[in-house]
């Protein structure tokens, strides 16, 4: 590998893709830098993968990125609250702690807003209030999650 292939970006979002069992990494570099990236690396085409490995660099959060309207994971707790209400375990989980009565992925998104209490899941990224009450709700859901597997 040469010098030239190595092109410093951000780490920006995760996205699951089930139907294929893979994981999206989004990672955003300065304009400056595309035509360097599309030179060392390509474009993708159909049925031709390009292999890269990726590392994180030693860097702190403050140089690599502005601060965003929140501390903590940013963009997460709208992913992470959209990813869970597709979870049947999430679901089961606010049925039996908060006798949410929920079935279905749009049901438990409903449920989370109405306990966070937003009318929209992004505001769990900007508003300090219902992303504290996301915190909390995940905190419970993590421990049990480990309950659960003790059960």
């Amino acid at each position: 590998m040469t010098d030239d292939a190595i092109i410093r970006g951000t780490y920006s979002d995760l996205k699951f893709i089930r139907t294929r069992s893979v994981a999206q990494v989004l990672i955003e570099l300065p304009i400056e830098q595309a035509d360097a990236f599309v030179k060392a690396f390509g474009t993708p085409q159909p049925g031709k993968e390009i292999h890269v490995a990726i590392a994180r660099l030693n860097e702190t959060a403050a140089q690599t990125r502005p601060s965003a309207p929140l501390e903590a994971p940013q963009k997460s707790r709208t992913r992470r609250a959209a990813f869970l209400c597709h979870d049947v375990r999430f679901r089961a989980f606010l049925n039996e702690t908060y006798q949410m009565n929920v079935s279905n992925a749009e049901e438990a998104a409903q449920a989370v807003r109405d306990f966070c209490g937003v009318s929209s899941r992004r505001y769990l990224d900007y508003n300090t209030e219902a992303s504290s009450r996301w915190d909390s709700l995940y905190e419970r859901w993590k421990a049990f999650k480990i309950m659960e597997g003790v059960r």
